[in-house]
């Protein structure tokens, strides 16, 4: 019980890594700056396909001197986060701008 209890554990960190690993390249990559992720329930975030084989993320960046927030739903399969998994919705991004999937 306790090597499940461990191996569940491991699982959670390891996937939350890669999401903020991918978090991070997404906004960098358009020349924003990470100031927040926060891992929330699906029925805070803003998408209206939920699944529990996904995870979902406020994120709050900041670009050209400005605060905002976006909104990422990810992937639970641990070695391809960009997989959709069985059960489960794409990885999607929603910027301020962007309307609901």
């Amino acid at each position: 019980m306790l090597i499940l209890g461990f191996l569940a554990l491991s699982f959670h960190f390891v996937l939350k890594g890669k999401h903020e690993d991918e978090i991070h390249k997404v906004i960098e990559a358009d020349g924003g700056a990470v100031l927040d992720i926060e891992k929330v329930n699906g029925d805070s975030s803003p998408f209206e396909k939920l699944s529990g084989a996904n995870r979902y993320y406020k994120v709050v960046f900041k670009q050209e001197g400005k605060r905002k927030t976006a909104w990422y739903r990810g992937s639970v399969i641990v070695n391809n986060i960009h997989k959709t998994p069985k059960d489960g919705y794409p990885e999607k991004w929603l910027f301020n701008d962007q309307e609901k999937d």
